[in-house]
């Protein structure tokens, strides 16, 4: 059974589909970015039940410049094409099987991997509702694609309460939710340039990973459903063109 608090989750992604952003007339919230304190990232107050990132640094870690997509319809995000060193820890499910990171994240299928934790009122059910509605939303093209939420709670995301969240959420078997040891999950993290002061300051992301191209892409904020969609298409369609000329 969906409970409530998941109907009002998705109805927040709707609301990310397509509608603009709405300021709650307050002062915006800013955290330090991950990949350098002297780099501020600004989030703009949104609908109270989500909080959407509307800016970022001028200029990527390493010279990349980010891509700030700013759609027709539901809020701006940034991208990148980010090269990141998986490390090799163990880690458990939310069934309560042991798994080790990159058996998970470096097989022959896409992934699609985000931070959460399970108190979070905020951002992390928009997040997680995302991931419910994106798999919906591809329908057939989903296929083999892996979605991964990795907990930044541990010490209170046990696997039974990941296991009690993926059910309110309604996720299927394959999406995994992941906890674990704090010191290893602290690598993780830091792996994935999302080590933060505190759970409750933490920026959304979500990473995309596919067979065959080496970069992962990271999309920073809360892009609506349809912008994941699009993001994940182009990202195939670019397995598919090195396929087609190795």
């Amino acid at each position: 059974m969906i409970s409530p608090a998941f109907s009002v989750s998705v109805a927040c992604a709707t609301l990310l589909f397509s509608a603009p952003i709405f300021a709650w007339g307050q002062s915006p919230i800013v955290f330090a970015n991950a990949r350098g304190a002297d780099k501020a990232t600004e989030l703009q107050p949104t609908p109270s039940c989500c909080l959407v990132k509307s800016a970022v640094s001028e200029e990527a870690e390493g010279g990349a410049q980010p891509v700030v997509e700013e759609p027709a319809s539901g809020p701006p995000y940034v991208r990148t094409m980010e090269s990141y060193q998986i490390p090799d820890v163990a880690l458990v499910n939310q069934h309560g099987k042991k798994v080790r990171l990159r058996t998970v994240l470096k097989g022959d299928e896409p992934v699609a991997m985000n931070f959460v934790f399970t108190t979070c009122t905020t951002i992390c059910p928009v997040m997680t509702a995302t991931f419910y509605a994106l798999e919906k939303a591809l329908g057939a093209e989903v296929g083999n694609l892996r979605l991964v939420s990795i907990s930044l709670d541990p010490e209170y995301d046990s696997p039974e309460v990941l296991d009690a969240y993926a059910k309110q959420f309604g996720a299927g078997a394959g999406w995994e939710f992941l906890t674990g040891d704090a010191n290893e999950l602290t690598k993780v993290y830091r792996a994935f340039d999302g080590a933060f002061g505190s759970k409750f300051s933490h920026v959304p992301f979500t990473l995309f990973s596919v067979p065959g191209i080496e970069e992962w892409l990271r999309i920073e904020g809360l892009p609506s459903v349809a912008g994941l969609v699009s993001e994940y298409r182009k990202l195939a369609q670019m397995t598919r063109l090195a396929e087609l000329h190795p």
